[in-house]
């Protein structure tokens, strides 16, 4: 037996160099490389491996190797006997003096006598795992070595969490790059029905997006077993030319319908579900496919196309699936009965909106809360920082973007509450100003203390955007100016007389004028009325004017109009001020609520259920999480009483959230709920309610709300109450 010795001011000289290696800039694997070497001769281990800990595959990947032995991935298993296994799932050190006399398996050298195992953990999450091995059997460890170990592994853990923390943060941002793609041609297709231009802008902006060479959307033809190439970037002009292409030439179209979800290629060379030869003559290597869905059947596939072997990840396929939901909703749209055109549009708009919030909701939930988790632990003064900034923007404008979608179909129900709509202009102009042509000048004169109004804040933007966007058509061609106003006005008692649905009294008028076309006097007298358009067709409905005067009579206000032909337009808008101040929220400068009570959150997205533990951990919270609702209620079922709160989602598969909260009720009829959603057909807040639910929030939730609205619900269940509240964040 020998023992280790390592000096005091050798670990000062260790401490320096690990300072120095860290900071050089190197990668990963250099900087493990380094600890390792270091850590190997520091203690005379002849043999050494780091290894990285994937969360998600749950296996130990060698990242950095000392010695000649070669070391394997290892997948612990829930009863692992090997060093690495065990040291990986309880999280503890190990540190065998001799090998040959301990209970474990291994797969280490035979000459290896005694073994250092210790787990990398960063911010209390495992990492890695470091292992040291010796060809001679050797005493314990002394202070300073011990030391000397849990340095290297601290800077080893650092080292990887700190890349995992970056590829998070690209993660992040390539979300918020695909959420942006897809708010803005959700955007297009609700201004726009024509689906064939629209099909041209999906296949360019989904390849700019993804970094393929290739994207085509695949239409299936009506009554026939065939289809075409409708739109697409990157393919053969002779395959272009061809009018139709049979199913059996090209099975991968056939499987992808048959299969009736996305389908996703790695390598089309050890494909063995279909062969391709259109695919395989083009050079293509990886490829995703997903269903264009229709009523009937489906409309086609939108496919993505690489010539390198390329790893689609999940987000990537769900970003094409919330783009086939977008084309779908379009094509439907254009394909309804002419007769039936302008009664049926609205609806069809709904059916976008379903289509894609739910999911929509749940990305953006996962992006905007990560976000906020990492810009929490990144200092201030710091690039990382001011990056983060523009991932949390670019987060809360599709965010806002998909309320607005929302709110045009009507599934956002009218919620009228005091609003200072400076504030709410300046917002829509913003976004608005991204989706005009640059012929086109904003200039916005804003007044800041017009007071308050009653108002739904979805509304008034539906109205705003109206308004905008028949300015916008009325300058097309021209180019021109948009002007906007917002100030304060008194209606005296004559102006009240020429519009009956004003009462005399302060107003908060909003003016919006274009230099535009303007409309003769016959026209001027009709645009108000349902369905009647002066635009082309597949350019307008005939409903935005009509819809706007229905919004703004049920606000209690009236809308003004002057047009003189090729001089332009103006339009006002006439809306009560309110008696009720606006109550400004002092909350964001003071701590989010904490509690100790014992969570069980149920979601069936992956990602949610890790966000929402991290943070409900942060506030303090004990925290059982998981993502199938029938085990969560397995789970009650066996301890109805360990729970102080349940958080549910509510579109989940084999349970939704309203079937798993009924079930908990009949167990414990005073345990307080909080329902969670993207977007539901079969659940509002009056249902919530109605079946006792304390709060229902709507995603994507933020950490201020959410832990205010636990400690609400909480208090409340305490003191006797039922506790309900609603909250859309």
């Amino acid at each position: 037996m020998r023992s280790i010795s390592v000096g005091k001011s050798s670990q000062v000289d260790t401490i320096q160099a690990l300072l120095a290696a860290l900071s050089q800039g190197q990668d990963l694997r250099a900087s493990l490389q380094h600890i390792l070497q270091a850590a190997a001769t520091w203690l005379a281990a002849a043999h050494g491996v780091i290894y990285s800990w994937d969360d998600h595959a749950h296996f130990l990947t060698p990242r950095a190797c000392y010695g000649a032995h070669t070391w394997p991935d290892i997948l612990p298993g829930e009863a692992d006997t090997t060093i690495v296994g065990t040291v990986a799932h309880e999280r503890v050190g190990l540190w065998l003096p001799e090998v040959s006399t301990s209970a474990y398996t291994t797969t280490l050298p035979p000459q290896v006598r005694a073994v250092l195992a210790e787990p990398l953990c960063y911010r209390e999450h495992l990492v890695g795992v470091i292992l040291l091995g010796h060809e001679q059997a050797v005493q314990d460890l002394t202070p300073a070595e011990r030391e000397v170990v849990t340095l290297c592994a601290t800077y080893a853990a650092l080292a990887i969490g700190q890349e995992s923390l970056e590829q998070d943060r690209k993660a992040l941002a390539t979300r918020a790059r695909q959420q942006e793609t897809i708010a803005s041609l959700g955007q297009r297709a609700l201004r726009h029905t024509n689906a064939i231009a629209l099909m041209q802008d999906v296949v360019h902006r989904v390849a700019e997006t993804l970094e393929v060479q290739h994207c085509a959307v695949l239409d299936t033809l009506a009554d026939s077993d065939a289809w075409r190439i409708s739109a697409s970037v990157g393919i053969a002009p002779e395959v272009l030319e061809q009018e139709a292409l049979d199913f059996q030439g090209d099975p991968h179209v056939t499987y992808t319908l048959q299969a009736g979800q996305a389908i996703v290629v790695e390598d089309l060379c050890t494909e063995t579900r279909f062969q391709s030869p259109c695919l395989q003559r083009y050079g293509v290597r990886s490829c995703v496919m997903v269903i264009i869905h229709g009523l009937g059947r489906p409309f086609g596939v939108l496919g993505v196309y690489t010539t390198t072997p390329r790893r689609f990840s999940p987000d990537d396929v769900q970003f094409l699936e919330s783009v086939a939901n977008v084309l779908a909703a379009t094509i439907e749209r254009q394909r309804l009965d002419e007769h039936m055109w302008h009664g049926q549009k609205m609806q069809a708009i709904g059916t976008l909106a379903g289509g894609i919030a739910h999911d929509f909701n749940n990305i953006l939930a996962a992006m905007l809360g990560y976000t906020e988790l990492v810009t929490d632990d990144v200092p201030r003064d710091s690039i990382a920082w001011r990056n983060l900034q523009h991932v949390l923007t670019a987060g809360e404008r599709a965010r806002d973007l998909v309320q607005q979608i929302l709110a045009f179909s009507r599934q956002s129900p009218a919620q009228f509450q005091p609003v200072e709509l400076p504030a709410l202009v300046r917002e829509m102009l913003a976004l608005l100003r991204a989706s005009l042509p640059s012929t086109i000048e904003i200039r916005q004169y804003i007044t800041a203390n017009v007071g308050t109004v009653q108002a739904a804040p979805a509304q008034i933007h539906q109205v705003l955007l109206n308004l905008c966007m028949n300015a916008e058509h009325a300058m097309r061609a021209t180019g021109g100016v948009l002007e906007v106003r917002l100030d304060s006005v008194n209606v005296d008692t004559g102006f009240a007389a020429a519009h009956p649905d004003l009462t005399p009294g302060p107003h908060v008028r909003l003016t919006v004028q274009d230099t535009g076309h303007g409309m003769a006097p016959d026209i001027l007298e009709r645009i108000y009325e349902p369905f009647f358009t002066t635009k082309g067709v597949g350019e307008g409905t005939g409903m935005g004017l009509a819809v706007a005067h229905g919004i703004v009579a049920s606000h209690g206000g009236a809308m003004t109009v002057v047009s003189t032909p090729d001089k332009g337009t103006v339009f006002a808008v006439y809306l009560p001020c309110s008696a009720v101040p606006m109550v400004h929220s002092a909350a964001n400068a003071e701590p989010i609520p904490q509690g100790s009570e014992h969570i069980l959150l149920v979601d069936d997205e992956t990602m949610l259920v890790e966000l929402g533990r991290e943070l409900l951990s942060r506030l303090g919270y004990t925290v059982t999480a998981y993502t199938s609702s029938p085990e969560a209620l397995a789970a009650f079922h066996a301890e109805p009483q360990r729970f102080d709160l349940v958080i549910t989602d509510q579109t989940m598969p084999k349970m939704t959230g309203e079937a798993l909260s009924r079930a908990i009720r009949e167990m414990r009829p005073d345990l307080p709920i909080i329902l969670c959603t993207g977007f539901s057909y079969v659940m509002n807040e009056e249902k919530a309610a109605a079946l006792g639910i304390d709060a229902f929030l709507m995603k994507p939730l933020i950490a201020r709300e959410l832990g205010c609205t636990i400690r609400h619900v909480l208090t409340q269940r305490q003191q006797g109450g039922s506790g309900r509240l609603r909250m859309t964040v």
